[in-house]
């Protein structure tokens, strides 16, 4: 059994630093960030969030989500990854290898200002 926590349903879901810090560490694998609007769907637009969960993530540190706090929260060791299914990518980076590299920078800009 473990837990599994990602910015985008953490958000959507109401969730704090708070909360994040008061799950059992033991059951947290590792996490996933993205980020995204600060509006998603309406709660009972099942296709919305669906659509949203699939191709409309975007870049940490482009978005509303408060990714920093997430990420905070989190203990230091918790591996990362970054869930960005992106349409926009996509289009943007036809080349799954350039989209990668593009993913990798903008996350590895984005956690490096975390640490100042």
């Amino acid at each position: 059994v473990a837990l599994l926590a990602d910015t985008l349903h953490w958000a959507r879901s109401g969730g704090t630093a708070q909360d994040l810090r008061a799950a059992p560490t033991h059951l947290l694998s590792y996490a996933q960030i993205c980020d995204a609007p600060a509006e998603g769907p309406a709660k009972d637009d099942a296709e919305g969030i669906i659509r949203e969960a699939v191709d409309d993530r975007m870049q940490v540190g482009e978005g509303a989500l408060a990714v920093g706090d997430f990420v905070r929260a989190l203990p230091a060791d918790l591996p990362l990854s970054v869930e960005l299914r992106s349409k926009a990518l996509r289009e943007a980076y036809a080349d799954p290898g350039e989209r990668a590299l593009a993913v990798a920078r903008a996350t590895r800009k984005f956690l490096a200002s975390l640490e100042n």
